[in-house]
């Protein structure tokens, strides 16, 4: 207790004391909710939470390389106006004085967007995305940005992200936004942000044994942030508790007017929240889909769990499109889409763009009419299937990848992230929870709910969380 006592006022000092530094090479940034319940009881601090996220940085991400800039200036100054409202008892909510990362796609005015392109970096970007707006005026602390696969896309032949997962030696994060997943499960910060298409945010959070959650198309402004495909990303967060997620959604679901896709408050239908044993949830049937015994387990463990929790089960399927062709078609829709928004930049300097990028985004514009016809039918198709199965059931559980690991330096087959092209296609909130398994990796199951259901969708994943943990 006193070496910890004294740890955390080097840390607020800047000093150090005996055996201080081996105490903070094995602290971590806990969750949000638990960061904020630790300020709010006074045995933490906005400064002693920003040391402890910039001490596990230093100590850990030589190895992990989740981060690709850092902003320990702008995060002091932060902590240094949280630690201000918090003296006052003024908190500005769950996220006031909480250690966060965003992904290198979103503009942080002042800091470079790379966008993991190999090339020259452009210059430093002029204004803040909205998202990263919200985040200030939550009280977050922003301590850097997070590597991302070129572009922000999974699976293009692109410059694939050094980042290495700290939840499986030797492995890969295996998705576009991995870098913000591994920050979070090594503890280096509470949470992550990024934007999510195709399971780009879903699958590396499934991958490093934490969760995440795709927000509904429309729900948070993305202005600001370099979009795969604009007609199907959502921003994303990823957090140590399903809690956290929901924390962290209130904390920034603010309307953005510049965003054209984005929602009005006054436009959303929002659905009661279902209750104990009233709920019933939807077990959609895979037999067309590849992924490893291991899941198909995972599946049906959470399956079990979520009956312990007293919900009911029904067995559903998709009735318009296999798995398969629902992958197929929001890959289509998403090289065409991220052809016509790059090709100017690819054009006027192609030097800072990788090789297989630059030949993906090309074959973008060649893809024929014909074929973008029949993949937006599959995607209104999809979406068309959701809302019925949806009329049914409160909710889908599925997988959400289809291994439990990659090895580091691969990349996954663009089919692998066909299970998370439903959400996608349908444009509805999804959120992962991890399955743990000894001896192993954890697998990742979903939750998909209707149209702005985050709230009790993120409350019914941690129901489930415990419900896995739990003896039995």
């Amino acid at each position: 207790m006193q070496l910890d006592l004294m740890a955390q006022a080097a840390d607020m000092a800047g000093a150090s004391v005996p055996g201080a530094e081996r105490l903070r090479e094995r602290r971590r940034v806990p969750g949000v909710t638990a960061c904020h319940a630790a300020l709010r009881a006074g045995s933490a601090t906005p400064f002693s939470l920003a040391a402890t996220s910039f001490d596990r940085i230093d100590a850990e991400d030589r190895e992990i390389a989740a981060f690709v800039r850092r902003t320990d200036d702008a995060a002091r100054v932060a902590a240094a106006h949280a630690a201000r409202r918090w003296t006052a008892d003024t908190p500005r909510g769950p996220l006031d004085g909480v250690p966060v990362a965003v992904s290198d796609t979103i503009a942080m005015a002042g800091v470079v967007t790379g966008c993991g392109h190999p090339g020259p970096d452009p210059g430093p970007a002029a204004a803040d995305a909205a998202l990263v707006t919200s985040l200030i005026h939550a009280g977050a602390i922003i301590t850097g940005k997070t590597r991302v696969d070129e572009g922000g896309v999974c699976a293009t032949g692109g410059q694939i992200a050094i980042t290495r997962n700290p939840a499986a030696e030797g492995a890969s994060t295996g998705g576009a936004h991995g870098g913000a997943a591994a920050a979070v499960a090594s503890g280096m910060v509470s949470l992550g942000l990024g934007s999510d298409c195709l399971g780009s945010l879903l699958v590396p959070s499934a991958l490093c044994g934490v969760y995440g959650l795709r927000a509904t198309y429309g729900a948070i402004g993305r202005t600001g942030i370099v979009l795969a495909a604009p007609s199907m990303d959502s921003v994303g967060f990823i957090a140590h508790a399903a809690e956290d997620l929901g924390a962290a959604f209130d904390a920034v679901n603010r309307f953005d007017q510049a965003d054209l896709d984005a929602v009005a408050p006054s436009e959303r239908r929002y659905r009661a929240e279902p209750e104990g044993k009233s709920l019933v949830f939807g077990a959609l049937q895979l037999a067309d889909a590849t992924m490893e015994s291991a899941v198909r387990l995972s599946l049906y463990r959470a399956c079990e769990a979520m009956e312990r929790t007293g919900a009911a089960r029904r067995d559903v399927r998709l009735g318009t499109a296999t798995v398969p062709e629902a992958g197929a078609a929001a890959r289509r829709i998403l090289q065409a889409e991220l052809s016509v928004h790059s090709a100017p930049s690819l054009a006027s300097d192609p030097g800072r763009y990788g090789l297989g990028f630059r030949r993906w985004v090309k074959d973008g514009a060649l893809i024929a009419a014909p074929l973008l016809v029949e993949a937006y039918t599959v995607r209104r198709a999809v979406a068309a299937e959701m809302l019925r199965l949806l009329m049914e059931v409160d909710l889908i559980l599925m997988p959400t990848a289809p291994r439990l690991s990659l090895r580091h330096g691969a990349e996954m087959a663009p089919h692998e992230f066909d299970l998370c092209a439903i959400a996608t296609l349908a444009g509805l909130p999804a959120v992962t929870v991890p399955v743990k398994r000894r001896g192993g990796p954890a697998a990742g199951v979903q939750l998909i709910g209707p149209a702005w259901s985050e709230r009790w969708l993120t409350k019914i994943a941690a129901k489930l969380g415990a419900a896995l943990n739990e003896p039995h």
